[in-house]
């Protein structure tokens, strides 16, 4: 959620008789049915005065709200009770910020080094720093397509999007393909799971929708609504489905058609409102400068509001809303007032996203009343892996490839393998986002049985999980046959008073045996003789001479054979090596 209310603006405002019209959000007679409310006490915390407020994002894993205070250049984390979990120092002209689907990421545009920084989440230590272009101004950050999207300010005051690879480093700017920048000044951005692949951009009355899934981002729409009611867009974001766009602005909000970016009904004011979506709903806070701030729940692709906070002003401190938002997974909203005064109060509203629940039958008179109900648990994802079930040759190198299906925020999966035996560990493969087609795919080279699996571990609203899967993999074998005068037809030929030498290779495991196996043809047909039940040596060899009395013109075959159990461990599939075929001549 994205702030830019500085508190000399709000000063000034207040103490110069500043008059900036506005009015509290209202949205036909359904908004005038829901009576606001005051916030209890216990929501109700002290925080550390900020000089300002660039961007902020709630962490909904650690119960926090992350704030770019780019007035003291800092981030500052505070917890749900107001108090200051931790900070981020000498990061000058902070803007932007970005939390990473599994939370364990912070992302921080950093004007004031050209840099993009990444920091553990946890600890707030910083872990890599990506440097951009000098001469750019950093605001916005999405994650879409594997990759991190920043919108920026250059140095002539034309704005434009770039593309970061998280992986290398490289950042590509929009205008490279486009041979122009976007417009002026840094666009709004917003990007969704919900809608893969997909990047929205807003700036003066123009919005636009990207396909950045390719090599090159593909402008999907295009639209400017200059004659509309709500224009100098503010924020930009995506409904949990990723059907529709909502802006906000001067004049309220909008919703817009994901699909032809046509207006889908919104919610009018004439001060721009912040804006943030969840699950349940969309919040939209409201300032004026004669009526207490307000913040209105809406359900999801609602006008009217089922639910109004007041944020009552007293005698002399004039409290604005400068950061609100919602926390991901329990429905809460993260609100932010600041004064004239320097008394910043952090508002934690625990509230379910909200529903709209109008009754079966309503009496003419009486106008359905919207209703909260609790967040539902978490959904259970529609993860896969693949290959499963396969059996292949020794060196075999195959495609695992594991599909996620539609989540809410982390796009992450893990493929891991798991081979046969105790001498190797399970270890990851890959991990990285899925595709926009929910995919992500990974070589691996089979030498035993290998169990795979996709590891997804959760968002706020789905639950973890983690799918298996079993290749089995042969081991590599051959026979050779030595002491023989001849070879003719594959057949090789022995003296009745040689012993034939039969040499087996197989691959190698501690304490592995071959089972040797001959036959000889009878009365039509291959019938077994006798087996030998060998033990290999350290690089999988061994050897076995045939002895005793040889029928002269009879003919036999010898191959060898992996049997799991048998052979002293279960690390590879039941294997047969080719025949060798011999016979004893005078």
């Amino acid at each position: 959620m994205r702030t830019t209310m500085l508190r000399a603006v709000i000063a000034a405002a207040i103490s110069g008789g500043v008059a900036v019209a506005g009015v509290a959000l209202a949205t036909g007679p359904a908004a005038a049915d829901v009576v606001p409310v005051v916030p209890p006490p216990t929501a109700k915390h002290a925080m550390s005065s900020l000089s300002s407020v660039g961007d902020t994002v709630v962490d909904g894993v650690r119960h926090r709200m992350l704030i770019s205070d780019s007035g003291a250049g800092r981030i500052l984390a505070v917890n749900d009770d107001g108090t200051t979990a931790g900070e981020i120092t000498g990061v000058a002209g902070v803007d932007g910020l970005l939390l990473s689907p599994d939370s364990a990421t912070l992302y921080a545009a950093v004007t004031g080094d050209y840099s993009i920084v990444a920091y553990d989440a946890a600890t707030l230590t910083e872990t890599r720093r990506y440097p951009v272009s000098e001469g750019f101004r950093l605001n916005h950050l999405v994650l879409a397509a594997g990759k991190l999207w920043f919108s920026f300010t250059a140095y002539n005051g034309d704005g434009d999007v770039a593309s970061l690879d998280l992986t290398d480093g490289t950042v590509t700017p929009l205008y490279a393909s486009r041979g122009d920048m976007l417009t002026t000044g840094a666009p709004h951005l917003a990007a969704s799971p919900a809608a893969p692949g997909r990047v929205a951009a807003a700036k003066g009355s123009e919005i636009w929708l990207f396909d950045v899934t390719g090599d090159t981002p593909a402008e999907v729409v295009h639209r400017s609504f200059s004659l509309d009611d709500v224009t100098d867009y503010r924020a930009l974001a995506w409904s949990t489905d990723g059907t529709r766009l909502v802006a906000s602005g001067a004049g309220g909000f909008r919703y817009f058609s994901a699909a032809d970016l046509s207006p889908a009904g919104g919610g009018t004011s004439y001060r721009a409102p912040l804006i943030d979506v969840a699950t349940g709903g969309l919040a939209v806070g409201v300032n004026t400068t004669w009526q207490d701030p307000t913040l209105s729940l809406y359900p999801p692709g609602s006008s009217d509001p089922a639910r109004i906070y007041r944020f009552p002003m007293g005698a002399d401190d004039y409290p604005e809303i400068v950061a609100m938002g919602w926390e991901p997974g329990s429905g809460r909203v993260f609100v932010i007032t600041a004064t004239v005064l320097g008394i910043d109060t952090l508002w934690v509203l625990g509230e379910s996203p909200v529903t709209s629940t109008p009754p079966t039958t309503t009496p003419p008179t009486t106008k359905p009343t919207p209703t909260a109900t609790v967040a539902p648990a978490r959904s259970t994802p529609t993860l896969t892996i693949t290959p499963s079930g396969t059996v292949n040759a020794y060196g075999t190198t195959v495609t695992v490839t594991a599909h996620l299906g539609t989540t809410y925020q982390n796009r992450t999966v893990d493929i891991r393998a798991d081979p046969y035996g105790t001498d190797q560990a399970d270890r990851s493969l890959r991990k990285g986002t899925v595709d926009a087609k929910g995919n992500l795919a990974v070589s691996l080279r089979l030498t035993r049985n290998t169990t795979l699996a996709a590891v997804f571990t959760g968002d706020a609203r789905y639950a973890p999980r983690t799918v298996k899967s079993t290749v089995s993999t042969r081991v590599g074998v051959s026979t050779t046959v030595a002491k023989q005068y001849k070879t003719v037809s594959s057949y090789a030929y022995v003296h009745r008073t040689t012993n034939p030498r039969f040499t087996t290779a197989m691959t190698a495991y501690p304490k592995r045996k071959q089972k040797l196996m001959f036959e000889r043809y009878s009365g039509g047909k291959w019938q077994a003789w006798r087996s030998s039940l060998l033990t290999l040596d350290s690089s999988g060899h061994s050897t076995y001479t045939l002895t005793g009395t040889h029928a002269v013109g009879v003919k036999y075959r010898v191959r060898a054979a992996y049997l799991p159990g048998t052979s002293g461990d279960s690390v590879n599939a039941t294997t047969y090596g080719a025949y060798r075929y011999f016979i004893f001549a005078k």
